[in-house]
This record gives C-alpha cells, structure tokens and sequence, in this order.
C-alpha cells in the first residue's frame, strides 16, 4: 500500500522560486502553462469589457476591482490564479500587497483550453461554490462560448444561467446588465 501524499499548503506555494507560474489544487501544486496567443486575446477582451462596465455602471466605494491573473486565496490547500475576476473595492483596498488576494471575489472568469478543462470546470467550480462566489463564468475559446453560472445562496451548487455563443450579438451578461457586450468580437482573431 503507497502512503498517502503530503499535501501542499499555500506555504508551499509561496516557497516557490519568483516567477513560477503554478496554482494549489487540493493540495498539490499544479504548474501553469503559457497562456495561448487566443486566450490571452479572450482575457484581455473580457477584462476590457469588465472594466468599462465598471467606469460607466458603478462609481466611488461601491464599484468594483478588476484584475487579470488575480491570485486568489481560499484555504491552505487551494489557491487559483484567475484569468480574470472582480472584487468589491470597498473590501478589496486594504487587501492589496504582496502574495495572494485573500479577499473573496464576486466573480470570477476562467477562459479554458484542453489542458486546463477539469481543472476549471470541476476543480475551481466546486471550490469556488463552498466559498459563496456569486457568477463564475467559463469561456471556451474553441468553441467561442460562454456559461455564465451563478450561485443564489451560498452552499448551493452553481446554475447554468446562460449558454452564449459568438452569433447571439449584442447581449447583457450578468452580472454586468446595463452593458450590451458583442461576444463575437471577444472571440475574434
């Protein structure tokens, strides 16, 4: 019989050498890939969008924080690095510094490629669901859709709210209503 894996902690993660590119996943420390040209093209569309949502729809302490590859802290054995995700600023300004946001998000977008797929559709999701994490969006670049999930109360499991693909034109996304977003021009070359 093997013996059971130590598991990783965020300490083990933060031990790493400056610059690696590696996320805790229930307990172990999983390497990053490099970001595809097409899904740092996703990203940078959906961040741009998010934050012109945020300059036109809220304002002072009530907006929103927006970042691109947030590192994100949720208990010692889990720690993601989100493609992009959105923090209440009024909870988030103090927070800011060295190492991993410890601050729960409001949402969070991951855009998936075939070697993240499990990962950000299991993994993340469930983790992100016993936290309370209210949208979680999962863009798939390949088949140039969106699945906007949402959590009502939390401890529940996420429900699809809405399946977008790159033909349905100018649509709201939420949580970003009051912002028509063209899904086709984050999905194009």
């Amino acid at each position: 019989m093997e013996p059971a894996k130590e598991k990783k902690t965020i300490d083990d993660l933060i031990a790493l050498p400056d610059g690696t590119r590696a996320e805790l996943i229930n307990g172990e420390i999983v390497m990053m890939a490099p970001a595809s040209s097409m899904h740092s093209k996703v990203q940078s569309e959906i961040s741009f969008l998010a934050h012109r949502w945020v300059k036109e729809k809220t304002s002072g302490h009530t907006g929103w924080t927006i970042l691109t590859e947030a590192w994100t802290f949720y208990e010692k054995h889990n720690s993601f690095v989100h493609d992009v995700a959105g923090f209440q600023k009024e909870k988030f300004k103090d927070k800011v510094g060295k190492g991993p946001i410890k601050v729960k998000p409001e949402w969070v977008c991951e855009v998936i490629s075939p070697s993240n797929w499990y990962k950000d559709t299991q993994d993340v999701r469930v983790v992100l669901e016993s936290h309370g994490v209210p949208f979680y969006w999962i863009v798939d670049p390949l088949k140039k859709e969106i699945l906007v999930l949402k959590q009502e109360k939390r401890g529940e499991h996420y429900q699809v709210i809405r399946s977008i693909s790159e033909h349905q034109g100018e649509i709201e996304i939420p949580p970003f209503e009051g912002i028509s977003i063209n899904v086709g021009e984050i999905f194009s070359p």
